[in-house]
Formats: structure tokens, sequence, C-alpha cells
């Protein structure tokens, strides 16, 4: 509902063309009016209008694709297809689009709720259309940052995740999507970032143009410590999605791993102003205020991210690192009495409780954590290896066998 013209999208957008669109739909009968339009004199290249029946929507998808590529007069590669990739499915059902449309929303809210709503719509959508591989790799993804986020048990969940990407594998093997699935799942469960960087370069070589590819690829990255790597894989998602919330958080969380709080602090306002709504923004901040040593700001940040979030384990324990941090004790022991709590009730990872206790610089307590964590296998212990947090862990040789444990002695040996 905003009025703005065209040549200011194109420079927020960074690009030269605008295509511009309506979708109007009565009963079965479905009208697209598409226009192309050049930013810097406004105007109008091509424009066209298409009369269908709702059943031939992929194929639409496709005329309209090959107009605009003819217009541009682009010459791709030919072996590079240029309709969707739930296009090139035959069998594939609007009423599964739809619901994988759905769950890919839900998913990009990166909340309890949203992971549930969008495995749910994921999970329909193969229902639906059984050979709808992106639907497959959806649910994969799904499940992977809902193990990942802590609301499940890894063992439980993350082989569930590997059967879907899998699955949409088998459908389809140049899918970038399933691709960057599978590459998930070998970053959050199998800790085998050597693995996970070959599917995630996959991904990128089947779709260059995919910023969830180079995204991807910034996490195994940054995990593994290559943060001006990283850096470059963010911009140039940043580049082709400038407006996804989840890309611009990470440019905080970034600089947070990289030990540059004040540059994580600008990051995350300039995403607060795309979208200050935006949950994870309160988490991130929170981090970096309280590595910045700017303890009011951090805990005011971490308690509306506790309101927003409720008891989500993950953020429960950055607020209780967060107090520790600050020298309020009485407090952080009163968010481990919530995991506690929380525990009697629900799954809760063990690497919360580690990451409170280390803070409060508990070292038997915090190594007691993250070896159940490890056994485990809590797929948050894949940041371990940058995670500030852990510093003053690190002169002790059990964080070394622990990062051993988990395969970082890998990583750093190549």
């Amino acid at each position: 509902d905003q009025a703005v013209d065209i040549k200011t999208i194109g420079q927020q957008l960074k690009v030269p063309t605008i295509l511009e669109g309506s979708v109007r739909s009565a009963g079965n009968r479905l009208r697209v009016t598409v226009q192309l339009t050049n930013v810097a004199d406004g105007f109008n290249v091509w424009s066209e209008r298409y009369d269908r029946e709702m059943r031939d929507i992929f194929e639409l998808q496709d005329e309209i694709t090959q107009r605009i590529i003819e217009e541009l007069k682009i010459k791709l590669a030919p072996a590079r297809s240029v309709a969707p990739a739930v296009s090139r499915n035959s069998s594939a059902r609007l009423e599964a689009y739809d619901l994988y449309l759905e769950g890919k929303y839900h998913w990009n809210r990166q909340t309890a709720d949203g992971f549930n709503k969008a495995i749910q719509y994921f999970e329909k959508a193969i229902q639906v259309d059984p050979s709808f591989g992106a639907a497959n790799a959806g649910l994969a993804d799904a499940l992977t940052f809902f193990g990942f986020h802590g609301l499940a048990p890894s063992l439980e969940v993350f082989p569930k995740a590997r059967a879907a990407a899998r699955e949409a594998l088998q459908i389809d093997p140049a899918l970038p999507d399933a691709n960057i699935s599978m590459g998930y799942v070998k970053l959050y469960h199998d800790w085998n970032w050597l693995e996970a960087e070959h599917y995630l370069h996959r991904a990128i070589e089947l779709n260059p143009s995919s910023a969830k590819a180079y995204y991807s690829l910034m996490l195994c990255l940054v995990q593994s410590g290559r943060f001006e790597q990283g850096r470059a894989a963010l911009q140039k998602a940043i580049d082709l999605d400038p407006f996804n919330m989840l890309y611009q958080t990470s440019r905080g969380w970034l600089e947070y791993y990289a030990r540059r709080p004040r540059v994580a602090i600008e990051k995350l306002h300039e995403a607060l102003v795309l979208d200050p709504t935006y949950p994870e923004l309160q988490v991130a901040l929170g981090a970096a205020h309280a590595e910045l040593g700017t303890f009011d700001e951090a805990i005011q940040y971490m308690e509306k991210a506790a309101s927003i979030y409720g008891t989500h384990p993950l953020v429960q324990a950055f607020l209780g690192s967060t107090y520790a941090a600050a020298h309020e004790k009485e407090k952080a022991l009163t968010v481990i009495d919530t995991l506690d709590r929380l525990a009697e009730n629900c799954f809760v990872p063990s690497v919360c409780w580690a990451i409170v206790y280390m803070s409060l610089d508990d070292k038997e307590r915090t190594f007691k954590y993250l070896q159940a964590a490890a056994e485990a296998r809590d797929a948050f212990l894949c940041w371990l290896n940058v995670l500030p947090l852990s510093d003053s862990m690190r002169t002790d040789s059990r964080f070394t066998d622990l990062l051993s444990q988990i395969g970082f002695d890998k990583i750093n040996a190549s």
C-alpha cells in the first residue's frame, strides 16, 4: 500500500528494468496483465494481457517467462531452464503449489509457530502431489530449522529432514533447493562442512540466481571461520533478494560471530528500518550489545525478544547468558530454573543450559551440558567454533577435544 515510483523501486532493488503485473480471477478464468518498464526513463518496454483457464497456470508461467526473455534479448545457455522448477513437473497441481507458497511464507518467519505451520503446509502439498520435489525440499528445510532452533530432538527430527531431502533429490537431482536441503542436513546434523559445501556449491551451479543458495553457503563458510568469504556470499544473496529479512538479519549475526559487535549493531539497525517487526532482530541486537558490553541495551533487546518468542529455549538461553554477562547472576539463575521447568513438559536442548553457564563462568557445568549436547547432536553446536560466548573456554583442553568430536578439527586442518 505504498505509492512508490518506478525509479525509486529500481534504485532500491538495484535493477535497470522492472516487471509489474496484476492477477485477477473469476471462477476458473484467470487474467494476467504484465508490463516491463525501463527504470531510467519510465518507458514502457513491453506489455501484454493473458486470459487463460486456471488449469493452464504453469504453462502460462512458462509463456510469460519466454516472452520477457525475448523482449529483454537475454541469451541463455542451452542447458539452463528458464521455467520455475515447479513448472518442469507436469503433474504439479495448482493446489500443491499454493500450499507450497504458504509453507515458504511461514518458514521465512523463523518462529516456532512458523516452522510448525510450514511443516503442515509442505506435508499437505506432498500429499496432493507426491512428485512435487520443491515441496519435499521445503519440508526438509522446515524440519531442519525446527531442529536447529531446539524445538525438537535432533536425533528425532533430522532423519525425517534427510529423508525429505533425499526424496527431493530423487525426484529431481537438478533441483537447486533439493541440493540446499541436503546441504542443510550435512551442516546442522552431520557436522560435515565439506559435504555441505559441495551440495551448496552445486545448488549455485544449478541456479546462479538463487539467493537462498548463496545465503546457505554463507552459513557454511561462517561456521568454519571463513568470514570474508561468508560476507561475499551473503552480499550476493542480498543483491538478489534485498528485502529478505532473514538475510538482512544475518548481516548482523555474521559480524557478531566475527567479533565485530559495533558493525553488527550498525547492520542490524539498517535491517530494523526495513522491518522493525522481524522478531529475530531483537535477539541479534541483544547478542551484539552483550558482546560490546553495553548491557542495558542488551538486556532491553533480549527481554523484548523473550516476550515475543515466549518459551523458545534458545532465546531463553541467550537471555540468561546476557544477564550473566551483565553480572546479574540471580536473574541468570532464574533463567536456568525456567529451562528446568520447561524440560519437565517439553524438549529443551542441553546446549541451552551450556550457553547460560558459559557466561556464568561455571566451566564444570558448561562442559557437562556441552558433552550431553554433542551426544544428542544438538544442532546449535555447529556454531560453537565461532561463538563469542565460548571464548573463555578455548584455553581448556576439554573444549579442543569437544571441537574435534564435533568435527571442526577437519575444517581447521584443511
